[in-house]
Parts: structure tokens; C-alpha cells; sequence
């Protein structure tokens, strides 16, 4: 009998949700057209525009194509597959400034898609990797 019910459990949360699940319980976060205009919001105030993320994601892939060393990522799974990478995002939009915010960073492919934004909280006294959130507006692959 208890077979049953856990399997009946199991089938009744199979059917549930539109979000995909990673094991480890991630979900897979949609992608940004990259041939449209986009933006995302890190940290509730901090919004930053396709232009702007296009310049980091430029730097980053030149310093990967001249071998130097670049930051992956796995703090999500996107519906774009990866590898994925990541660069910090400086708060005054200056590609070239020394001091980077290292709590906000763009992630991107190896062909330079923008995957999307994360920050990096405080969540319930946990410090952990949040992604940053598009405008209702955005148009996803």
C-alpha cells in the first residue's frame, strides 16, 4: 500500500510545475535573445543593459583567447547549453577600471551569448550565487 502512495506522490509531482529541475535542485534558467536589446536587474537596484554587458563578455573572451585565465561557472544550468564562464561587472560601467564589483557578474558561452546575471548574497544568513532578473518584457530564446 505504501508503494502506491509514494508512487502516486511521485507521479502527481512529476506533472507539476513548468520549471525544469537540476538534481541538485537548480533550475534551469531561460536565455535572452541575443539579437534583441535586454537588460537584467542584479542586487534589486543595479540594472545593467546588453551594450554594456556585450563589453565585459568581449574583454573576457580576448583574455580567453589569448590562454589567460577565465572564471567558470556551474552556479546555474541555462537552457543554452554550456560550458558556462563568468566576468565581473564593475559599478561604474568602466571596462577597464581596477577595482570590479565582485559580488555581480555577467555569464556567458564560449561564443559569447549572454546566459544571464548573478549576484552573490546573503539569502537566510546563507552566502550563495542569485541570479539576476530580467523585465517581464524580455524575449528569451
Amino acid at each position: 500500500m505504501k508503494f502506491l502512495s509514494i508512487s502516486g506522490m511521485a507521479f502527481i509531482l512529476s506533472l507539476s510545475g513548468s520549471v525544469m529541475s537540476m538534481p541538485w535542485g537548480q533550475e534551469v534558467l531561460p536565455v535572452p535573445d541575443p539579437v534583441r536589446s535586454f537588460s537584467f536587474t542584479c542586487g534589486g537596484s543595479r540594472t545593467y543593459h546588453k551594450a554594456d554587458l556585450d563589453r565585459y563578455v568581449d574583454q573576457a573572451l580576448g583574455r580567453m583567447n589569448t590562454g589567460q585565465p577565465i572564471t567558470t561557472t556551474q552556479a546555474f544550468q541555462y537552457t543554452h547549453p554550456g560550458p558556462y564562464f563568468s566576468a565581473y561587472i564593475n559599478p561604474d560601467l568602466n571596462v577597464f577600471r581596477t577595482e570590479f564589483n565582485r559580488e555581480e557578474h555577467v555569464v556567458f558561452d564560449q561564443h559569447g551569448y549572454i546566459m544571464g546575471g548573478m549576484t552573490y548574497e546573503m539569502v537566510g544568513g546563507t552566502p550563495r550565487f542569485v541570479p539576476c532578473k530580467f523585465p517581464a518584457s524580455t524575449k528569451f530564446m
